[in-house]
């Protein structure tokens, strides 16, 4: 099962829920998020390797511009460091110091 990553309002950096809730205990404050999916078919992916953003279509990602160059099938396309961005699914939720979870 894929794990479930949430995005807190006014940041760029996905986390599990487990991370939220302690992080709201931490502060004793309330925590906004709103729940990710994959943007599959979006405009840009994450090289892990490299641990920047490659834009689609923009031939930074092949074997003449990456010495780590993976292709998934072993031949040529997509490369097996790129991964999925995220994009918000509109879901949102509030996190309690408590641990206690809203949805807004």
């Amino acid at each position: 099962m894929a794990r479930k990553l949430y995005i807190e309002d006014g940041s760029e950096y996905a986390y599990e829920l487990d991370w939220f809730i302690d992080e709201a205990k931490e502060r004793n404050a309330q925590v906004f998020i709103e729940l990710e999916k994959p943007d599959i078919n979006g405009e840009s992916m994450w090289c892990g390797e490299h641990g920047e953003f490659v834009t689609r279509g923009e031939n930074e990602c092949g074997k003449k511009q990456c010495p780590t160059y993976s292709p998934c099938n072993g031949k040529s396309g997509r490369c097996r460091n790129l991964k999925n961005t995220l994009i918000g699914t509109g879901k949102k939720y509030t996190v309690n110091p408590d641990g206690s979870i809203l949805h807004r």
